[in-house]
């Protein structure tokens, strides 16, 4: 009786996982879809501060766009040799990635979101 009571169970559980599975993996149905690539092309700078204090020698590396928005890019998921900082502030240049506009980042520099970056390239 006992090994019968552990069968029928182990054999719902069976069935109960594979379903879940089943649904999670079923294309088309992602909970936390991924957003989609942009391109975006401007000129490369250090973004502005908020803050009134004086400037420092400190440059976190952007793109301002043609339509007056500074983005700052995040260089953690670049392929080796598009860095941004391998081009000079006042290059022109085209980025391609997804844009976050909620960040930490946006309450210390005047910028409109962030952009990891997938590509870079010169304009």
């Amino acid at each position: 009786m006992n090994k019968r009571i552990i069968y029928v169970t182990s054999t719902v559980a069976v069935v109960i996982l594979v379903a879940i599975l089943v649904v999670m993996l079923k294309p088309g149905a992602k909970n936390d879809p991924s957003p989609s690539a942009q391109q975006f092309s401007g000129t490369v700078v250090c973004v502005p501060k908020k803050t009134t204090n004086p400037a420092t020698t400190e440059c976190l590396y952007g793109l301002h766009t043609a339509d007056d928005k500074d983005y700052l890019i995040h260089a953690a998921k670049f392929p080796e040799g598009t860095v941004i900082t391998n081009y000079d502030t006042g290059s022109q240049v085209v980025v391609i990635g997804t844009v976050s506009t909620s960040n930490a980042e946006q309450e210390m520099y005047d910028i409109a979101g962030v952009i990891s970056a997938t590509e870079v390239r010169r304009q």
